[in-house]
């Protein structure tokens, strides 16, 4: 199969952007001054001295100077498409890394790109046509050519980008005989623009979306939804709704942005409990559902929030119980180990017994795995409470068979009633009974405690 032309563009986004991108940026606009005084009186650009603020009026000269220099990158960038390939064979039949260009060549790539990247929105939508009606290069550099053009355009001009995405006869055919080209582009496009003006980004979305293939369709609807993201939470869960997207696909992304503020991390409750009572809410997976709370509470994982500030954030917002229980799904990988002793207190003040003594429960056999003597300390000198009891009867199982006498005793240290009886039971069941003496021990201990009937 034919090898694709242009690692070029691929080299140019990755290796140069990062590096100069915004160095070049500081220089231009440092030299802007003088440059634009200088240009000014040779280009025909007529400013009034009395008022330099105002706008200047371009002269034809200037305009047609500025699309003549748009196409000369054109022939440019596309001779440079074409020459990059030549050097991608040549460097493949020496056995040298495409990654490590030789100077020459690093030299070319950045002067190709500074000449794109200088370009304006009237001249980049030159260029997108220069290259899209060329003879003079094949289809692979054409579409990747194409992308990269286009993707710069997007980055400063999004509602042109789109403009000539869909007004142009043939552009989305074109770019869509390459996967997710013209997806990516309207993603990218709608996002920016609803950045710069929702309003109209929304309207643009709602009244193309019939005209659109399907595909291009959910892509500028997901713009919208995540352009609006990082200023309207409330609002980004409602168009979730509308455009009937599956909300185990977005919801986490939404509401889990890294490096939340508080008040942001509120809004994100708000909005989540908001959103809770819609239709569309039976639709989430019960896995993701399961991990929202806990990732607003502890932090998305790995992160774990202290004891502090989890409990306060949970008091202050005045979690249901049902919101509760999906806050201790999975606790015993959220807390920090040395802050359990605090969480099994907790449990018993805000949890029915019941769901207090299961999280309880792995809770503690969570914490015997990772710090074992700091787990027997706690159940050794902590209050006598229901976390206590439960912590005591997970100790006790734990112990045994090892050392059946203290594991008995602690058994035996639980209150009477149902959870001692179930620990006595557990121990009896996993009595060692390979031997007749070890049989009859373990008869003796069952009818000690009335588990014979």
């Amino acid at each position: 199969m034919r090898i694709p032309v242009v690692i070029t563009v691929l080299l140019l986004a990755a290796a140069a952007v990062i590096g100069w991108q915004d160095h070049r940026r500081l220089d231009r606009l440092r030299a802007a001054h003088a440059e634009l005084l200088t240009r000014a009186a040779a280009q025909g650009v007529s400013i009034d001295p009395g008022d330099p603020t105002a706008s200047p009026r371009l002269s034809k000269r200037l305009r047609v100077n500025r699309a003549a220099e748009a196409r000369q990158v054109a022939s440019s960038f596309m001779a440079y498409g074409r020459d990059m390939e030549a050097y991608q064979k040549q460097r493949r039949a020496e056995g040298g890394s495409l990654n490590d260009p030789d100077e020459a060549t690093r030299h070319r790539m950045k002067d190709e790109l500074d000449q794109v990247m200088a370009l304006d929105g009237d001249q980049l939508k030159i260029l997108i046509e220069e290259i899209r009606v060329s003879g003079d290069v094949d289809d692979d550099a054409k579409q990747r050519l194409l992308r990269f053009a286009l993707d710069r355009l997007t980055k400063d001009y999004p509602r042109e980008a789109l403009a000539i995405l869909t007004d142009t006869p043939g552009m989305l055919e074109q770019l869509r005989r390459t996967n997710g080209v013209a997806e990516g582009v309207v993603f990218s496009a709608v996002r920016g623009w609803t950045k710069l003006d929702p309003d109209a980004a929304s309207k643009w979305v709602r009244e193309r979306a019939g005209t659109l293939p399907s595909e291009l369709a959910d892509k500028a609807s997901d713009g919208l939804i995540f352009g609006v993201a990082d200023r309207d939470v409330r609002l980004t869960l409602r168009l979730v709704n509308e455009y009937g997207k599956d909300p185990s696909s977005y919801l986490k992304s939404i509401l889990l942005r890294d490096g939340q503020t508080p008040q942001q991390r509120n809004e994100s409750l708000a909005a989540y409990r908001e959103w809770k009572s819609t239709p569309n809410a039976s639709r989430m997976s019960e896995q993701v559902s399961e991990e929202i709370l806990p990732d607003l509470a502890f932090g998305p994982l790995p992160y774990r929030n202290a004891f502090g500030d989890v409990a306060g954030w949970v008091d202050e917002s005045n979690f249901t119980p049902e919101e509760l229980a999906l806050l201790c799904k999975g606790l015993a990988g959220r807390v920090k180990p040395a802050e359990t002793g605090e969480w099994l207190a907790w449990l018993d003040t805000k949890l029915p017994p019941a769901a207090a003594r299961s999280n309880a429960w792995h809770l503690f056999n969570s914490w015997l795995d990772h710090d074992f003597e700091a787990a027997r300390q706690w159940a050794t000198d902590a209050p006598d409470t229901p976390a206590k009891h439960t912590a005591t009867r997970a100790y006790a199982e734990k112990l045994f068979p090892d050392q059946p006498e203290e594991a008995i005793r602690l058994a035996l240290c639980v209150p009477p009633g149902l959870y001692r009886q179930i620990t006595l039971e557990r121990l009896y069941d996993r009595w060692p009974k390979d031997d007749e003496a070890s049989r009859q021990a373990a008869e003796a201990f069952a009818k000690e405690n009335g588990l014979l009937k």
